[in-house]
C-alpha cells in the first residue's frame, strides 16, 4: 500500500483542508471558533499536521504539539469513508507520528520520554493500545505511551 506522509505547510488553504477532512471523519460541522482555535495555532507553530495521502487522495491527519514536554497527539482522524476498514490509516499515522519523534524534539526544541492522546471511544483505545499506549492511571480516556531511544 503506498502511503505518502508530509508536513502540512502552515498555509491556509492546506489547513483547511485538514480541517475539513477532521470534520468529516467525526461526521459533524466545527465551528468557526474551534476551526479558528485549531488554525491559529498550526499557523502560528505551536500544533504540527502531519497527513496521509492514499492514491493521491487526503486520507488521514494528525496534529501534535508540547504539552508539558510530552509529545501530544493532539488529534489523529481519518476520512469517514476510510474508517473501520483493512486499510489502518490511523494507526499506521500514529505509528509514523511516534517514528518522527526526533523531528519533533527539533521542532519543540525538547526531548520527549513519554507520548499522550485521548481515546474517545473504545475502538480507538484498541487501537492505541496496540501500539503500546496504556490508560493514564490505569483508567480513563487519557492515554500515555512511554518512548524509547
Amino acid at each position: 500500500m503506498d502511503i505518502k506522509y508530509d508536513y502540512v505547510r502552515a498555509i491556509r488553504e492546506q489547513l483547511l483542508e485538514l480541517e475539513d477532512l477532521r470534520d468529516d471523519a467525526y461526521q459533524v460541522e466545527s465551528s468557526f471558533k474551534e476551526r479558528l482555535h485549531y488554525l491559529k495555532r498550526l499557523e502560528s507553530h505551536k500544533f504540527i499536521a502531519l497527513s496521509a495521502h492514499y492514491q493521491d487522495e487526503l486520507v488521514a491527519g494528525c496534529y501534535v504539539s508540547d504539552q508539558f514536554s510530552t509529545l501530544y497527539i493532539q488529534q489523529l482522524f481519518v476520512g469517514y469513508k476510510w474508517q473501520a476498514k483493512h486499510y489502518h490509516f490511523g494507526k499506521l499515522l500514529l505509528l509514523e507520528t511516534l517514528r518522527r519523534r526526533e523531528e519533533f524534539e527539533c521542532f519543540f526544541q525538547k526531548k520527549f520520554c513519554l507520548s499522550q492522546l485521548v481515546a474517545y471511544d473504545e475502538r480507538a483505545k484498541k487501537i492505541y493500545e496496540s501500539v503500546g499506549y496504556v490508560p493514564l492511571y490505569g483508567r480513563g480516556r487519557i492515554m500515555v505511551k512511554k518512548l524509547t531511544r
